[in-house]
């Protein structure tokens, strides 16, 4: 399988899209998430390519189990939360032993974001 990479550099000057707030308690608003890289193995993506940071949190977190602490054990994908957004921003890790899925959101005004796509 090969793969796309790049980075993509987000800077405080990228207009966000108007979101819709909920107007009562209680009110469920609808669901934007937009699949934005598709789903590849942690392994097969070059070192350095990921955050770093990233990898920290799964293998220092003592209240996960042993299994997720490693991050060669991932498959991961990208969404975005809303389909007006110019990158990825949620990135999930999903543990091929135990099937849990581990969540990062990325926030912020300026962040470098990687995203990737199966090349044909």
């Amino acid at each position: 399988m090969k793969l796309l990479l790049e980075h993509l550099h987000i800077t405080g000057h990228t207009p966000r899209p108007a979101r819709r707030r909920a107007q009562f308690k209680g009110e469920v608003l609808p669901e934007t998430l937009v699949d934005a890289c598709p789903r590849v193995r942690v392994a097969d993506l070059p070192p350095g390519f990921l955050k770093k940071k990233w990898f920290e949190h799964l293998e220092q977190n003592q209240q996960i189990a042993s299994c997720c602490r490693h991050p060669e054990n991932h498959f991961i994908e990208a969404k975005r939360s809303h389909p007006e957004e110019p990158a990825p921003d949620i990135y999930q890790f999903f543990c091929d032993r135990c099937n849990k899925k581990h969540t990062f959101v990325c926030m912020g005004l300026e962040d470098t974001l990687p995203i990737w796509k199966v090349a044909a």
